[in-house]
């Protein structure tokens, strides 16, 4: 009989069998450890700072990204954010994180409205379709509404979101 604990200590469970921490994947471990376990780990292992950030950079690089994370209190996802939206800029010498831009607000709005005006028009269209049943009406209604939905939360997260992140505290 063999048996997994997803904690993080092993035990003796029982005369028949001992419970061991098996950790199948990085996943399951960054889920099963405290934020600051991972970034005290992340440091050294540049695999598990890798998958929780999507960058590989040397480890002076590492350790800023791990300051401004502490300093800034923000999230993983937000730290991947902040890099792919340019915000956040690092080389294997080190990270910086970028002063914010009124344009990065105004190029979000812009492609927000953008996006917005094409996905109403394309419900418009379906609207007034002559040709089309109602089931069928409803249906690209409700794929157009989601798509305007995704299209609208990327273009936050990759421009107003950073914004509004890396505001200076009041």
């Amino acid at each position: 009989m063999d048996q997994q604990n997803s904690g993080e200590h092993q035990r003796i469970a029982g005369r028949d069998y001992n419970e061991s921490t098996v950790v199948t994947s990085l996943r399951l471990y960054v889920t099963t450890r405290s934020s600051e376990k991972l970034d005290a780990e992340s440091l050294d292992n540049e695999r598990l700072f890798r998958y929780r950030f999507g960058i590989d950079v040397g480890r002076e690089a590492r350790s800023d990204v791990l300051q401004i994370k502490a300093a800034g209190r923000y999230t993983d996802r937000q730290i991947r954010w902040l890099i792919r939206s340019g915000q956040l800029k690092s080389n294997q010498t080190g990270s910086k994180l970028r002063n914010r831009s009124l344009m990065m607000l105004i190029a979000g709005v812009f492609f927000s409205a953008v996006a917005a005006l094409f996905f109403a028009s394309i419900i418009a269209q379906i609207h007034y379709s002559k040709h089309a049943s109602d089931l069928l009406r409803l249906a690209g209604i409700a794929i157009a509404l989601w798509c305007w939905y995704a299209s609208t939360r990327f273009f936050w997260n990759l421009f107003m979101g950073p914004w509004f992140w890396t505001r200076p505290a009041a």
